[in-house]
């Protein structure tokens, strides 16, 4: 019987906490005597960068080839089911769990957050892909309800499998030193906000020695929301480092403090006992600072914040919460591991 498992996610596009995701539950299934293969928009990279067997996720043909000895697929983790971007990422998602029906491999939907899902057709395809999922492990409560309310499944309940991460002695042993913000592009996030938070930053005591860094979670795109920024502090004589690709995480273990809206920017920084603060663009990211017990400021009022707010905000977060969350993404990955042994 074949050990290799598919893993479909949005792996490849150089996003961090999407190939954090991948290369936690590729280590985790290699430690476990299986034989991941992920699905990659750049499988070559993939395989040079996480030592993983890697696929071209457009390539139907490949996959289906790929499927016929394959153990199981894994959709997951991540945000996949939402159509907030558009319809595209549920069809996608949602055509792969059914290629692997058709080739009779058993499904798990593992470490997803559904939603927000909109239209008739991206509801459509999150009940056919819930429904075709022998397993299915979501991330927080209101995916598991949502799991229920559109397809009357059974979900389990596990924290996001980045919690299981394991920094290296590069990360856990960097030097504090400087602000971490991380942006992303987003309707809300407007030029007055950005210009705010700029004003925000250059009141902090001692701000012109430490400087900031600048967290950039996905190639091609933060870089436009962080550039303004930078910009701005330069005016102002306040040095910036940029951080990108393999140095993210270190990068963040570098800040004494963390101001961001990427979920995983955030994740991370409580896993590296950063203090943080969100700056909330989406509902996971509410959730997840309600989860930590942080505040957030939702980025269409960013003009408004004032610099006392902001600051007095950065909460140092609870060692509790963090060893609770880490359990809980374990116990996903015992959930996951049990269904694999167990699949024919």
């Amino acid at each position: 019987m074949s050990n290799r498992v598919l893993i479909s996610g949005y792996y490849g596009f150089e996003n961090f906490g999407d190939d954090l995701i991948m290369e936690v539950i590729v280590r985790q299934l290699a430690q476990a005597g299986l034989e991941p293969v992920v699905l990659s928009a750049q499988p070559e990279q993939t395989q040079k960068l996480y030592q993983v067997q890697s696929l071209p996720r457009m390539d139907v043909p490949v996959i289906w080839k790929a499927l016929k000895d394959a153990k199981a697929f894994i959709s997951g983790g991540g945000g996949l089911f939402q159509d907030v971007t558009g319809p595209a990422s549920p069809i996608y998602y949602g055509s792969l769990i059914e290629m692997a029906n058709w080739r009779g491999v058993p499904v798990a939907m593992f470490g997803q957050g559904l939603g927000p899902i909109n239209s008739t057709v991206s509801k459509l395809a999150l009940r056919r892909a819930l429904q075709n999922s022998s397993l299915v492990v979501l991330r927080d409560p209101n995916s598991q309800a949502m799991a229920h309310r559109i397809a009357r499944v059974r979900a389990e309940l596990a924290a996001d499998p980045v919690w299981a991460w394991e920094p290296g002695e590069r990360v856990r042993t960097a030097e504090r030193q400087g602000i971490g913000i991380s942006l992303r592009p987003w309707p809300q996030l407007k030029e007055e906000g950005i210009r705010n938070l700029a004003s925000c930053i250059t009141r902090i005591e001692g701000i012109k020695a430490m400087g900031v860094n600048l967290i950039d979670c996905h190639a091609g795109e933060d870089i436009v929301p962080l550039a303004r920024l930078e910009r701005l502090l330069k005016d102002k004589g306040i040095p910036v480092r940029w951080f990108s690709g393999a140095n993210i995480a270190q990068g963040i273990a570098h800040s004494t403090a963390m101001l961001g809206m990427r979920f995983h920017a955030l994740l991370v920084a409580a896993l590296l006992d950063v203090p943080t603060v969100a700056l909330s663009y989406d509902p996971k990211v509410e959730m997840l600072a309600a989860q930590l017990k942080i505040p957030h400021f939702p980025v269409d009022t960013l003009h408004d914040v004032t610099a006392e707010a902001l600051l007095e905000s950065i909460t140092q977060i609870d060692p509790a919460a963090i060893i609770l969350h880490r359990k809980s993404a374990q116990r996903g990955f015992e959930f996951l591991l049990q269904w694999l042994h167990g699949s024919q």
